[in-house]
């Protein structure tokens, strides 16, 4: 077993990887110091986070020290399947750095919060998001939650809720893709915003592939939901609701230079108009004024289950007076609406 500098991580042997070193497991305790346990951490590693709040006191940077490093962060998931593992920036700094690493780089289970000039940014990188919450992350610019920039990120069943792009020309509320290629599946976007342009993600040349999001809520002053400029981009299976825009498109935004395709998605109750641009009909989309009554109402992301992203939509707005998730109609979001979500798990009728 390799010597381990980490104060108050335990380590365990998880057997060998290529090469013959030695994979572990190094354990952060609630408060602990991930920096140091990557800074200590080599190819295979898992950092294995508790659940529970850390905040850091600089941007945690990965790789740390010389070299790539294709290891795990992992937080935990509480007994509804969310995540439970919270990074705080506290307003001040950006959460996590993402530099030159490959696919064999994850993040998993966690919650990044309160991010200043981004919860998270990623650079020249292709590393896997899987399972993670984007929360009420801000950029005075591009890029609230995730900043992408020359980037092939994955990102699996991750949620961004209220992050936003708040300053002078503030694009992408949630997401900014600069030149970057990402992959996103069964990921939700909701009550995102931008002060110009895509109120969720912001497209700038590349190639992004959606498959199966959802967006609700967003707003911006173009592009209630997505803006799209240049490159490539996939929506298939996605589904745009109440988004709202303050000029043009509450759905989507695409400039002439952009290719834009859709499939088998669906715009319901986005405002002024669904979408503006040109795209490509790949069909089976559909456009409707207003959103088919819901016969799941705790099925908030409209993903045709109640799971964990609608415990995830839950406690992102808990407390909040004005929500959709105030299921019960008492005036706030609290813990009987969390009951009524438990109590309607499962695919919706």
């Amino acid at each position: 077993m390799r010597p381990k500098a980490v104060t108050l991580c335990v380590v365990v042997s998880l057997g060998c990887c290529a090469g013959g070193v030695q994979a572990e497991t190094i354990f952060v305790p609630a408060g602990g110091d991930i920096q140091a346990a990557i800074n200590e951490s080599q190819d295979g590693d898992v950092i294995q986070l508790e659940e529970g709040l850390y905040q850091p006191t600089s941007t945690i940077e990965l790789p740390g020290g010389p070299g790539g490093r294709a290891i795990t962060l992992r937080g935990v998931l509480g007994d509804a399947g969310e995540p439970v593992s919270v990074i705080d920036g506290q307003n001040s700094k950006t959460v996590i750095l993402c530099l030159q690493v490959g696919s064999g780089t994850r993040f998993e289970r966690l919650v990044i919060t309160r991010g200043n000039n981004s919860g998270m940014q990623i650079m020249g990188s292709s590393p896997v998001l899987d399972t993670c919450i984007f929360l009420e992350n801000t950029n005075s610019s591009y890029g609230g939650g995730l900043s992408n920039s020359a980037a092939s990120p994955t990102l699996i069943n991750c949620t961004f809720i209220g992050n936003t792009a708040a300053g002078c020309c503030g694009d992408g509320g949630a997401m900014a893709n600069d030149f970057s290629n990402p992959t996103l599946t069964d990921c939700t976007f909701e009550s995102n915003s931008a002060i110009d342009e895509g109120g969720a993600i912001f497209n700038l040349g590349g190639a992004a592939n959606l498959t199966n999001c959802t967006f609700i809520g967003n707003t911006a002053e173009v592009g209630g939901s997505v803006v799209n400029e240049y490159g490539t981009h996939n929506f298939t299976d996605c589904t745009f609701k109440e988004n709202v825009a303050a000029s043009s498109a509450g759905g989507m935004y695409n400039y002439s230079n952009a290719n834009v395709i859709l499939a088998g998605s669906s715009m319901c109750s986005n405002t002024p108009t669904h979408i503006v641009g040109p795209w490509q009909d790949n069909g089976g989309n559909t456009f409707e004024d207003d959103c088919p009554k819901n016969p799941c109402p705790a099925d908030l992301n409209g993903n045709g289950g109640v799971d964990g992203g609608d415990v995830t939509i839950v406690l992102g707005d808990w407390g909040l007076t004005d929500s959709p998730a105030d299921l019960n109609g008492d005036g706030v979001v609290g813990g009987a609406d969390l009951t009524i979500v438990l109590a309607s798990w499962g695919v919706c009728p």
